[in-house]
C-alpha cells in the first residue's frame, strides 16, 4: 500500500517521505474502511476524522489530488471537500491562482458528477459552506466566470437540500454568493427554487466544536447542534456563537428579492424586503438602505401606497433621512381623483438620475404605468358602461390611443373584462382566480396550523401546557394567604 501511495503522493521530500505519506495514507485508509461499519454512522465517523485532521490537507495540499483519486466518495465526501478546501485556502494564502483554479476545477467535477453524498456534507458545515462561498466569490471576482460559481453552488446545495424533498428549507451563507452570481449571469430560473420566502432553519456553520472538559464531552447530536446530556442551566455555559454571520442573512433577503423582481414575483419580493428592513441593527447597513428603496417602489406598485408599521420596521426614520427622493415617493397615496399617476411620473422624472444610479429606474417606470392602470380599474368600479372620451378625462390621460392601450394591457393581464360598442365601453373587474401554487400554499398553512393546534391540545390534556397557579392555597388561612409557618 505504501509503495502504491508513493507513486501518487509527491508532496514530501525523499528524506521524510515515509513519515509524511504515512499520515496521508492512514487518513485515506481509515476513511475508506468506514464502509464496513453501520451505514447511518459512517457520515458522522468520517466527519469526526476530518475534524481531527483538517490541518493536514493544507500542509499536504500537493497530495490532495491523489487523495481524491483514492478516497471513496460514498464514505469520504466530507474528507474530499475538506481536501479541496485545503488546496484552495493554501493556494489563496500564497496568491497561487493556479492552485485555486485547480481546486475550482476539482470541486466542479465532483459536484457535477453527483459524486458527493449530500447528507455527509451537511455534517461538516464549517467546511462545505466557507468552501462554496469562497470558490463562488473567486469565480465571480477573479475568474470572472460567475456561471461556474453558480453551477457549483447550485449542484452542492441541491445534493444537501433536494428541492423536491420534504425536508426543511435552510438558509446558508452559500445562498448569498449564489444569488450574487445569478444577478451577474442573469440566469434567474436556475436559482429560483433556492429562494424560499418561508425559511425553516438557519444553518449552524460553526460546526461541532470539541469539548474542553470531560463533563462537556458527554454530548449527543440532535441535528446541527450538540447538546450536553449533563447540561442543567444555560447560565453555566459560555455564550454560544451565532449560527451564521447576519450579513449573509441580509444578502439572502436583498439579493433574493432582486431576483424575484426580475422574475415578476413582486408579492414575494416585497415580503423579503419588508423582512429585510425590519431586521434591527446598531448601524444601518447598505442592504437596509438599498432594500428600503425597492420596498417603497414595490409597495407603490402593489398597494398604491407604502404601508409602514413603525413598531415592526426598525430604523425607518433613519432610512428616510438617507433616501430623500424615496421619502417623497413613500408619501404618495393612490387616488384617481387626485391624478396620482401624473404626480408619480413627475417625481420619477425629477429623480431619474438617482433612480438610474440605484438600478431602480425600470421599476419606477412600472410604478407609473401601474398607477395609470389602477386609475382605469377604479373607473370599472364606478361605471359598468362609459364612453372612451369620458375615460380619457376621468383618468387624466393624454389621448384616446393611450386609453385603448391601457385597456388592452388590463384585458391581457385578465384584470378586466371589456366589450366595445362603437365609442361605448362595457366592462367589469375580473376577480382573480387563485393559482395552483396559491391553493397548495394555503392548504399547507392550514395543515400546519392544525398540527400546532393538535400539539397544543395534547399538551393541555397531559398537563404540560398548564401554567402553575399564581396563588397559594392554605387549608387554615384560605385563598391567597401567606403560608403558615
Amino acid at each position: 500500500m505504501s509503495t502504491f501511495f508513493n507513486k501518487f503522493f509527491t508532496g514530501a521530500s525523499s528524506s521524510t517521505a515515509n513519515a509524511d505519506l504515512g499520515s496521508m495514507e492512514s487518513l485515506c485508509t481509515a476513511i475508506n474502511h468506514l464502509s464496513s461499519g453501520k451505514e447511518e454512522a459512517v457520515g458522522e465517523r468520517a466527519a469526526e476524522i476530518v475534524r481531527q485532521n483538517k490541518d493536514l490537507f493544507e500542509k499536504k495540499c500537493t497530495d490532495v489530488e491523489a487523495f481524491l483519486l483514492h478516497c471513496s466518495p460514498l464514505v469520504g465526501s466530507a474528507a474530499m471537500v475538506a481536501a479541496i478546501k485545503g488546496m484552495f485556502d493554501a493556494s489563496a494564502a500564497k496568491n497561487n491562482e493556479t492552485g485555486q483554479e485547480r481546486a475550482v476545477e476539482l470541486l466542479h467535477h465532483y459536484v457535477d458528477e453527483n459524486n458527493f453524498v449530500g447528507e455527509h456534507l451537511k455534517l461538516v458545515p464549517e467546511i462545505i459552506f466557507p468552501l462554496l462561498r469562497n470558490i463562488g466569490t473567486y469565480c465571480l471576482e477573479k475568474k470572472n466566470k460567475p456561471d461556474i460559481g453558480q453551477k457549483i453552488i447550485t449542484k452542492a446545495l441541491e445534493s444537501m437540500y433536494p428541492r423536491n424533498g420534504s425536508g426543511p428549507k435552510v438558509l446558508t451563507s452559500a445562498h448569498s454568493v449564489l444569488f450574487t452570481c445569478a444577478l451577474k449571469t442573469k440566469d434567474y430560473a436556475s436559482v429560483e427554487p433556492f429562494i424560499d420566502v418561508q425559511i425553516d432553519e438557519i444553518a449552524n456553520e460553526n460546526g461541532v466544536h470539541e469539548s474542553t472538559n470531560e463533563e462537556q464531552s458527554a454530548m449527543f447530536n440532535i441535528g446541527r447542534v450538540k447538546v450536553s446530556k449533563n447540561q442543567t442551566s444555560p447560565a453555566n455555559n459560555a455564550p454560544s456563537q451565532p449560527f451564521l454571520n447576519p450579513k449573509f442573512v441580509l444578502d439572502y433577503l436583498y439579493n433574493g428579492a432582486c431576483i424575484l423582481i426580475e422574475l415578476k414575483r413582486f408579492d414575494d419580493a416585497l415580503f423579503l424586503l419588508e423582512t429585510l428592513v425590519a431586521i434591527p441593527a446598531f448601524t444601518i447597513q447598505e442592504q437596509h438602505i438599498d432594500g428600503y428603496k425597492k420596498f417603497v417602489l414595490l409597495s407603490l406598485l402593489l398597494n398604491g401606497k407604502v404601508i409602514e408599521n413603525t413598531d415592526k420596521v426598525s430604523g425607518t426614520r433613519n432610512l428616510k433621512g438617507k433616501t430623500s427622493e424615496y421619502k417623497t415617493l413613500a408619501e404618495v397615496r393612490f387616488s384617481r381623483s387626485s391624478n396620482t399617476h401624473t404626480k408619480v411620473d413627475e417625481l420619477v422624472q425629477n429623480a431619474r438620475d438617482k433612480l438610474r444610479k440605484d438600478g431602480n429606474l425600470e421599476l419606477a417606470k412600472l410604478v407609473v404605468l401601474e398607477m395609470k392602470k389602477k386609475t382605469i380599474i377604479s373607473l370599472t368600479k364606478m361605471f359598468t358602461s362609459i364612453k372612451l372620451s369620458e375615460i380619457q378625462g376621468l383618468a387624466f390621460l393624454k389621448n384616446r390611443a393611450q386609453v385603448i392601450e391601457l385597456i388592452d394591457m388590463l384585458v391581457t393581464e385578465n384584470r378586466i373584462a371589456v366589450n366595445f360598442d362603437g365609442d361605448m365601453v362595457f366592462w367589469s373587474e375580473v376577480t382573480p382566480v387563485p393559482t395552483k401554487e396559491n391553493i397548495e400554499t394555503k392548504i399547507r398553512t392550514v395543515d400546519y396550523l392544525n398540527q400546532l393546534l393538535q400539539e397544543r391540545n395534547k399538551d393541555m390534556k397531559s398537563g404540560a401546557g398548564r401554567q402553575r397557579p399564581s396563588v397559594l392555597f392554605n387549608d387554615d388561612e384560605g385563598l391567597s394567604m401567606p403560608p403558615v409557618e
